[in-house]
């Protein structure tokens, strides 16, 4: 039996020859056991009729096995014949509706999208009502407000990214009914998150005024912005917790108590701000702060509750 391999240890500079030499007698030791049909099984046919020699030579080549088992058409007719393309090729595919509209599902799934998409509209909401009442205000207030939730969106580009590798650990770890490895992800995110929104403060309290001065050229918009600095340059800390739990909760998929907590948050902020009314622009800003501090503090309290009722359900 005829096979051609491709390629050679040898043509790959990033291994060094004690690697090459080890990956080599690993290829070799899989190749003969693949011939007694301990492993693979369905190479054993083709490899049992290789002598040593052409065994050793094999080895040599990284892609041995794929080379031999690429060879093998009925092998991957079979494997295609199991893949979503080839069976709507041939024209067999076929989901039993009892699984495609399983309706306890769908509802689950369309209840999950829609507490996400209220919880997002609350969130708007708040940032609109912020940048309505600064308006009221004034021009310069505004302005000022505006240059100020730059430095807002530049955290949040630190913070939210951290949020999406919450999801993808938490929602990996709670497929996998992993209760430690959902525990350590939720406590790595928080605290990758804190160290991250520390470094962000310090920036911003370093070059903030250089900042502002880039962004604006009117002297009454630098000097409001200054003003207000000091909000921009805590909002990082209790965002670690706004935006880490956000992740954490959507990787779990509680998506209810996210809404709920949202809302409640909304909640607070208006009562704040309605509380510090008199207080114009910084009775805003520490609402603001405030929708932070609610936010990830209610589902921080939230947490622990939830994780054990999610695991000991598992």
């Amino acid at each position: 039996m005829q096979h051609t391999f491709i390629g050679d240890w040898a043509q790959q500079p990033h291994l060094s020859a004690e690697h090459r030499s080890s990956m080599h007698g690993l290829n070799r030791r899989f190749l003969d056991l693949a011939g007694e049909g301990v492993v693979a099984p369905g190479l054993a046919a083709q490899v049992a009729p290789l002598s040593p020699a052409q065994r050793t030579a094999a080895a040599d080549c990284p892609y041995a096995l794929f080379d031999l088992r690429f060879q093998d058409d009925a092998h991957w007719r079979s494997r295609l014949q199991t893949t979503v393309a080839w069976r709507i090729a041939e024209g067999s595919f076929a989901v039993p509706r009892a699984i495609l509209f399983d309706r306890a599902k769908l509802m689950r799934m369309l209840a999950v999208n829609r507490d996400i998409m209220i919880r997002t509209a609350a969130l708007i909401v708040v940032f609109l009502f912020f940048t309505a009442k600064g308006a009221r205000d004034g021009d310069v207030t505004l302005a000022a407000n505006s240059v100020l939730n730059n430095f807002l969106l530049v955290s949040a580009f630190f913070l939210d990214g951290l949020a999406n590798a919450a999801q993808q650990l938490c929602g990996r770890a709670f497929g996998a009914h992993d209760r430690k490895g959902f525990s350590d992800s939720t406590r790595l995110v928080l605290l990758w998150g804190t160290g991250f929104a520390l470094v962000v403060s310090i920036l911003f309290a370093l070059f903030g005024p250089g900042l502002i001065d880039l962004m604006t050229t009117s002297a009454e918009v630098r000097r409001t912005a200054r003003d207000f600095l000091l909000f921009v340059i805590l909002a990082p800390l209790p965002g670690v917790f706004a935006f880490g739990f956000d992740g954490i909760y959507v990787g779990a998929t509680w998506a209810r108590e996210m809404r709920n907590l949202m809302l409640l948050s909304l909640v607070i902020f208006l009562a704040i701000w309605w509380a510090l009314s008199s207080f114009g622009n910084a009775g805003l800003w520490t609402a603001l702060l405030g929708f932070y501090i609610a936010r990830g503090g209610l589902q921080g309290a939230r947490y622990p509750a939830l994780f054990g009722k999610t695991f000991q359900a598992m």
